[in-house]
């Protein structure tokens, strides 16, 4: 058919003739434009010219805009991270930019379980770490069957060696948190309780892979690892506030102390040398003041260890207690806490805490005194040197009471959960200090009618 004169038709190579340019010539004039009060255009969003969007303008959004997602705030994300292994965190801070950028730097809790992961090289994601946990430390050795793996049903764990390349890698690991408070070192093995530096889980006599004494390397080891720690104070690498438990002298353990005292018998060495181990001493002279009071002294982390008594323990000596508060009183500031008050609720509030459960699940705290060798004497000797004239009732009950707490940070469990030992109570009271029963009596602990009630202790 003909084509209409006025239609637009378009030229053979492709570009609009005149006609398409200039448009119909039946064609309504173009609309004048919208200005707004500011002297601006507005444009028109949709084909009708109306500035106001229509329904298929709210349609399109919609279908554009992504469907929205449930998430929670980087606060939550990083405190759900304090609860996942180290090598699991560093994962989560791989899946987006917004996960490195706003949940890494609000984690304060690592748990370290492997050598490879003591890295310097992620840490700088984490400037307010305030606690680390090594569980890398030690390693069980091959049992009799070659296997290296701790079984709970074969008895009690042991043996144990130190992980020499951990051993190297920890102290720079540590010092790379300048937010850092609290750090342990030591192992986790399956089936166990995470341990320290019991240094009677060492096997001294016992042989590695390679047909070599395990004895004197974990010993140099060890020595090592408190050395490095006590230069890494001195140095200003580690902050005074950092307190780091689970390490020990390996002498403190009862085998080597066995050895050292057959050797004095055999006058092969000095019977004071036991007061002159090097390593202690300079751990005495350069961890901060506050720590080296609550370090443990010839072997009372094994002790601890051995009474399953949940005690959390600072750096072991095998320096005897008045040699090390002999150390303390030469520093600044430790002659002054030695005759402080203060040195008398410390010790109260390092009672040994068991956590026992009924069959309906409910938890109940018992703390006893004594379990740990020395540690009464301790106090009657501190009560002796210090006095209880410048000590309240009220202070010495609430010192007694934090050793219910699982650790110095944490809040004391429900007070009708928590029960002191009437053996420890006793023996407080004999010490002259200000505490009566009703102030650690619970409910369940009193017989007979509400005016004339008696007690009858829970727990012996």
């Amino acid at each position: 058919s003909q084509k209409n004169a006025w239609e637009p038709t378009t030229m053979e190579n492709g570009r609009d003739s005149p006609a398409s340019s200039m448009g119909n010539a039946d064609s309504r004039p173009a609309k004048r434009p919208r200005i707004d009060s500011e002297g601006h255009q507005v444009e028109s969003s949709s084909k009708n010219g109306s500035t106001e969007p229509t329904a298929d303008d709210h349609q399109v959004a919609a279908a554009a805009s992504p469907a929205p997602t449930a998430g929670l705030p980087p606060e939550l994300w990083a405190i759900a991270c304090e609860f996942l292994p180290y090598r699991d965190v560093l994962t989560t801070a791989a899946v987006s930019r917004a996960m490195l950028r706003d949940v890494m730097p609000s984690v304060k809790m690592l748990h370290i379980a492997h050598t490879a992961e003591l890295h310097v090289g992620p840490t700088s994601r984490f400037h307010d770490v305030e606690e680390v946990y090594v569980y890398c430390m030690l390693k069980p050795l091959p049992r009799d069957g070659g296997n290296a793996n701790a079984d709970p049903d074969d008895g009690p764990l042991k043996p144990l060696t130190v992980d020499g390349d951990s051993a190297g890698r920890i102290v720079p690991f540590l010092c790379r948190f300048p937010k850092l408070e609290r750090a342990f070192l030591g192992g986790q093995i399956t089936g166990y309780d995470p341990v320290g530096f019991v240094s009677d889980l060492i096997d001294y006599d016992r042989d590695d892979e390679q047909g070599t004494s395990t004895s004197a390397g974990s010993l140099a080891l060890m020595n090592h690892i408190i050395t490095a720690v006590s230069g890494a104070y001195r140095c200003g690498a580690l902050s005074e506030k950092v307190w780091i438990s689970g390490l020990s002298c390996p002498r403190t353990g009862v085998q080597e102390r066995r050895r050292m005292q057959a050797l004095i018998t055999l006058g092969m060495i000095d019977p004071d040398q036991g007061e002159k181990c090097p390593v202690c001493i300079q751990a005495c002279r350069s961890f901060p003041v506050q720590s080296v009071i609550d370090f443990e002294c010839e072997g009372s982390s094994t002790a601890a260890y051995a009474q399953q008594s949940g005690r959390i323990c600072s750096l072991d000596v095998c320096l005897p207690r008045d040699v090390v508060e002999t150390i303390i009183a030469q520093r600044p500031g430790g002659k002054g806490f030695l005759s402080s008050p203060n040195r008398i609720l410390q010790l109260l509030s390092r009672g040994s805490r068991h956590v026992l459960c009924n069959d309906d699940g409910r938890a109940f705290y018992v703390v006893k005194f004594g379990e740990v060798p020395g540690e009464l004497e301790a106090l009657q000797e501190a009560i002796e040197k210090i006095g209880l004239d410048r000590l309240k009732r009220q202070e010495v009950v609430d010192a007694i009471m934090r050793s219910f707490a699982e650790d110095d940070r944490d809040p004391i469990p429900p007070i009708e959960q928590c029960y002191l030992a009437k053996s420890s109570f006793d023996a407080l009271k004999s010490y002259g200090l200000p505490i009566h029963e009703a102030d650690f009596l619970r409910e369940d602990e009193w017989e007979g009618p509400p005016d004339s009630r008696v007690p009858n202790w829970r727990f012996f």
